[in-house]
């Protein structure tokens, strides 16, 4: 059952909680909560566990718009960029051997990830290496790539190097961190491949 509410400045609320005095009626017993206002307010506990329940859904449900969208990173569906000389990196030796890229690289200044299905080119916009000299197992680096509202690291860890005596091997082989940031969104993906001809 439910009676009128009154609020502290002598305007009436039917069936708002916060104007009166509370009441919580289940069977015989009452619970009587003094809120320093007016009048008392008697409501059957379906009644209160239904508000509640509202109250509760309001406040967990996200504002519209306040969460971006999450993307997909995907296989790159043009490998044109390995032409000559490049980077590709894989999800793993399975995706390798079926020569599926989730990044290529032109080691100069472009490369490529497919975001939600789409192939998105990308232009290096820094690097970095801090080391001098000839690379061995261990070694790192990083690259920073840009495109619109797209912005790409890959920081790169040698896994292996050719046999010095294997004089046709010119590739190096890596562990690779891949991170995406797309409208304030980040993705990361570890991943396997090689840079060289």
């Amino acid at each position: 059952m439910l009676h009128t509410l009154q609020s502290p400045f002598g305007d009436c609320y039917p069936g708002v909680i916060v104007c009166g005095n509370l009441a919580l009626m289940n069977h015989n017993k009452t619970l009587y909560q003094d809120m320093g206002l007016r009048t008392k307010t008697v409501l059957s506990a379906p009644l209160i566990a239904m508000i509640l329940s509202l109250l509760v859904g309001f406040k967990a449900q996200p504002q519209s718009g306040s969460s971006p969208a999450i993307f997909k990173l995907g296989y790159v569906k043009d490998d044109s960029l390995l032409d000559n000389c490049g980077c590709s990196l894989y999800k793993n030796i399975k995706d390798e051997k079926k020569r599926r890229h989730i990044f290529l690289s032109d080691m100069s200044q472009k490369a490529a990830i497919n975001i939600d299905g789409k192939d998105l080119t990308l232009r290096l916009i820094d690097d970095g290496d801090g080391k001098n000299g000839e690379l061995k197992v261990g070694d790192r680096s990083w690259e920073i790539y840009n495109a619109g509202n797209t912005k790409v690291r890959v920081d790169y860890t040698v896994s292996k190097l050719c046999d010095p005596n294997d004089e046709a091997c010119e590739v190096i082989y890596y562990k690779a961190t891949i991170t995406v940031i797309r409208n304030g969104i980040k993705e990361t993906l570890k991943s396997i491949g090689y840079c060289g001809c």
